[in-house]
Protein backbone atom coordinates (compact mmCIF):
# COMPACT_ATOMS: atom_id res chain seq x y z
CA UNK A 1 0.00 0.00 0.00
CA UNK A 2 1.41 3.30 -1.02
CA UNK A 3 1.50 6.06 2.11
CA UNK A 4 1.82 10.17 1.30
CA UNK A 5 4.66 11.42 2.05
CA UNK A 6 5.53 15.01 2.42
CA UNK A 7 8.89 16.40 3.15
CA UNK A 8 10.34 12.81 3.72
CA UNK A 9 8.06 11.91 6.20
CA UNK A 10 4.76 9.90 5.98
CA UNK A 11 2.11 11.94 6.73
CA UNK A 12 -0.76 9.60 6.78
CA UNK A 13 -0.91 5.72 7.00
CA UNK A 14 -3.50 5.02 4.30
CA UNK A 15 -3.48 5.78 0.36
CA UNK A 16 -2.69 9.20 -0.34
CA UNK A 17 -5.74 11.60 -1.25
CA UNK A 18 -3.81 14.56 -0.96
CA UNK A 19 -6.22 16.52 -3.60
CA UNK A 20 -8.67 16.27 -0.69
CA UNK A 21 -6.35 17.80 1.91
CA UNK A 22 -5.80 14.87 4.49
CA UNK A 23 -2.33 15.52 3.81
CA UNK A 24 -2.47 19.62 4.89
CA UNK A 25 1.00 20.85 6.31
CA UNK A 26 -0.58 23.16 9.31
CA UNK A 27 -3.04 19.91 10.24
CA UNK A 28 -6.18 21.79 9.47
CA UNK A 29 -7.64 18.18 9.39
CA UNK A 30 -6.79 17.27 12.69
CA UNK A 31 -8.60 20.91 13.79
CA UNK A 32 -11.56 20.04 12.15
CA UNK A 33 -11.63 16.34 13.91
CA UNK A 34 -10.89 17.72 17.28
CA UNK A 35 -13.35 20.77 16.84
CA UNK A 36 -16.31 18.03 16.33
CA UNK A 37 -15.72 15.71 19.46
CA UNK A 38 -14.35 18.72 22.03
CA UNK A 39 -17.72 20.00 21.78
CA UNK A 40 -19.06 19.54 25.36
CA UNK A 41 -21.44 17.33 24.41
CA UNK A 42 -20.78 15.75 21.79
CA UNK A 43 -18.39 12.76 23.27
CA UNK A 44 -21.02 11.84 25.91
CA UNK A 45 -23.75 11.24 22.79
CA UNK A 46 -20.92 9.35 20.83
CA UNK A 47 -20.69 6.98 23.72
CA UNK A 48 -24.31 6.86 24.45
CA UNK A 49 -25.12 5.74 20.88
CA UNK A 50 -22.05 3.39 20.68
CA UNK A 51 -23.88 0.99 23.53
CA UNK A 52 -27.58 1.73 22.09
CA UNK A 53 -30.11 3.44 19.22
CA UNK A 54 -31.64 5.85 21.09
CA UNK A 55 -34.65 8.25 21.07
CA UNK A 56 -34.49 12.42 21.55
CA UNK A 57 -35.88 11.70 24.99
CA UNK A 58 -33.51 8.72 26.11
CA UNK A 59 -30.76 10.71 25.18
CA UNK A 60 -31.56 13.37 26.83
CA UNK A 61 -32.09 11.46 30.08
CA UNK A 62 -28.93 10.13 30.05
CA UNK A 63 -27.82 14.07 29.61
CA UNK A 64 -29.81 15.43 32.52
CA UNK A 65 -27.44 18.59 32.72
CA UNK A 66 -27.66 19.62 28.76
CA UNK A 67 -30.61 21.65 27.92
CA UNK A 68 -32.65 20.90 24.87
CA UNK A 69 -31.79 23.18 22.54
CA UNK A 70 -28.35 22.17 22.89
CA UNK A 71 -28.73 18.59 22.68
CA UNK A 72 -30.60 19.56 19.30
CA UNK A 73 -27.93 21.59 18.07
CA UNK A 74 -25.16 18.92 18.85
CA UNK A 75 -27.00 15.76 17.56
CA UNK A 76 -27.20 18.17 13.51
CA UNK A 77 -23.96 18.84 13.81
CA UNK A 78 -23.27 15.23 14.43
CA UNK A 79 -25.62 14.76 11.28
CA UNK A 80 -24.50 17.25 9.22
CA UNK A 81 -20.86 15.31 10.21
CA UNK A 82 -22.38 12.09 9.53
CA UNK A 83 -21.24 10.31 12.65
CA UNK A 84 -24.93 9.88 13.27
CA UNK A 85 -27.87 9.36 12.06
CA UNK A 86 -31.75 10.06 12.75
CA UNK A 87 -34.16 7.11 11.73
CA UNK A 88 -37.97 8.17 11.24
CA UNK A 89 -40.41 5.18 11.58
CA UNK A 90 -44.05 4.90 11.80
CA UNK A 91 -45.34 2.85 14.16
CA UNK A 92 -49.64 2.66 15.11
CA UNK A 93 -49.89 5.66 12.90
CA UNK A 94 -47.50 7.58 15.41
CA UNK A 95 -44.18 8.85 14.32
CA UNK A 96 -41.17 8.09 16.15
CA UNK A 97 -37.27 9.16 15.26
CA UNK A 98 -34.01 7.51 17.07
CA UNK A 99 -30.41 8.23 16.53
CA UNK A 100 -27.86 5.64 15.92
CA UNK A 101 -24.17 5.94 15.33
CA UNK A 102 -23.06 5.51 11.36
CA UNK A 103 -19.96 3.34 10.24
CA UNK A 104 -17.80 6.56 10.48
CA UNK A 105 -19.48 7.30 13.92
CA UNK A 106 -18.15 3.66 14.84
CA UNK A 107 -15.15 4.16 13.26
CA UNK A 108 -14.69 7.48 15.08
CA UNK A 109 -15.48 5.54 18.37
CA UNK A 110 -12.28 3.03 17.39
CA UNK A 111 -9.81 5.88 17.07
CA UNK A 112 -11.19 7.49 20.37
CA UNK A 113 -10.84 4.02 22.03
CA UNK A 114 -6.90 4.01 20.76
CA UNK A 115 -6.66 7.58 21.73
CA UNK A 116 -7.92 6.54 25.34
CA UNK A 117 -5.59 3.45 25.90
CA UNK A 118 -2.54 6.08 24.57
CA UNK A 119 -3.51 8.88 27.37
CA UNK A 120 -3.57 6.35 29.74
CA UNK A 121 -0.75 4.67 28.69
CA UNK A 122 1.67 8.16 28.49
CA UNK A 123 -0.52 10.97 29.63
CA UNK A 124 -1.68 8.91 32.70
CA UNK A 125 -0.75 11.37 36.28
Amino acid sequence: MKQCVIENKICCGSNCRCESSCCDHNVATIISFVKIISQKWSLKIINILNEQECGFNELHHHLKECTRKVLVETLNNLIEKNIIEKKVYRKNNVVYSSYCLTNIGFELVRVLYQIKRFSCAYLAD
